[in-house]
């Protein structure tokens, strides 16, 4: 029995249709009830009784965390320390999703497993908390670090497709680089985890770079292509001190996946692989 939290999250709506062909799945999100809600969680965890609990819950809004650091280490640190903490009493694996953004991106190459974090803000600051207060609870654990994450509903790719189509035009950081996951890849990659009974640290995302202009022109050939439409606008490159955002942003944003190739034998998509397969099945959302 696996039970799920955040279930109306990008990741989550690709997680459950692939958790449930394997198991029986019990998920929820706020309308329901929140893990920040210590009588509520209690009693859900007791009444389901799972081996495995999936936390896809969290506050992913880079800029807002900034200016709601309340909000932000309650709903990202604090509450997960709670849930770690009731699943350490209960013997429940935890599998929780960390951030590429707990590190500062000032190195030239993906980080890996062993890689000192240093976030730069808000968002990344508390989750890397979360990893901490998972780790002295004892618990089981499963900590998922990702980066950018593409997938169903709203994610940083759609955000960033229709600014340019509604404004006319778009600013990104210059030099910027990525490697952005597709989440019906990362739902596939925690049920091998799983099968393989894994437990500790993992880095996922997809193989290769990209600067993030590269990544949005690739993402707008896909999408004309599919559709036939063209997303009018224009891409404005800003040097990093110049850009308009009070959040800083690691300049290299992504993840080494090694780890996780050699425990399980997959080898992630190349980035341009996984983005034709997020434009493929969910180009009609943009």
């Amino acid at each position: 029995m696996i039970a799920l939290s955040g279930a109306d999250s990008v990741l989550a709506r690709h997680i459950l249709p692939v958790l449930r062909g394997a198991c029986q799945v019990y998920a929820f999100d706020s309308p329901e009830g929140d893990i920040g809600d210590v009588d509520f969680l209690k009693h859900f965890i007791d009444e389901v009784r799972p081996g495995i609990f999936v936390n896809c819950s969290e506050f992913s809004d880079i800029e807002k965390c900034e200016f709601s650091r309340s909000s932000t280490y309650e709903k990202n640190a604090f509450s997960v320390g709670q849930l770690s903490r009731l699943c350490a009493e209960r013997d429940i694996l935890l599998v929780h999703f960390s951030s590429s953004f707990v590190f500062d991106g000032e190195t030239s190459s993906p980080y890996n497993e062993d890689d000192v974090p240093r976030p730069v803000q808000a968002y990344g600051d508390s989750k890397l908390l979360s990893e901490t207060l998972i780790l002295e609870s004892g618990c089981r654990h499963l900590l998922l670090r990702v980066p950018h994450v593409i997938g169903s509903g709203y994610s940083f790719l759609h955000k960033l497709l229709r600014e340019l189509r509604d404004n006319g035009n778009l600013t990104i950081i210059r030099g910027l680089t990525v490697s952005p996951l597709y989440a019906e890849d990362a739902a596939n990659y925690l049920l091998s985890l799983i099968n393989e009974g894994s437990e500790g640290l993992f880095h996922l995302g997809s193989s290769g770079i990209v600067d993030m202009a590269s990544f949005i022109a690739e993402a707008r050939g896909l999408y004309h292509a599919k559709t036939g439409i063209v997303l009018p606008g224009i891409v404005v490159e800003a040097d990093y001190d110049d850009y308009p955002s009070p959040v800083d942003y690691p300049r290299n944003n992504t993840l080494s996946t090694g780890k996780f190739s050699r425990i399980t034998g997959i080898q992630p998509p190349q980035w341009n692989d996984a983005l034709a397969c997020f434009i493929e099945s969910w180009s009609h959302e943009i």
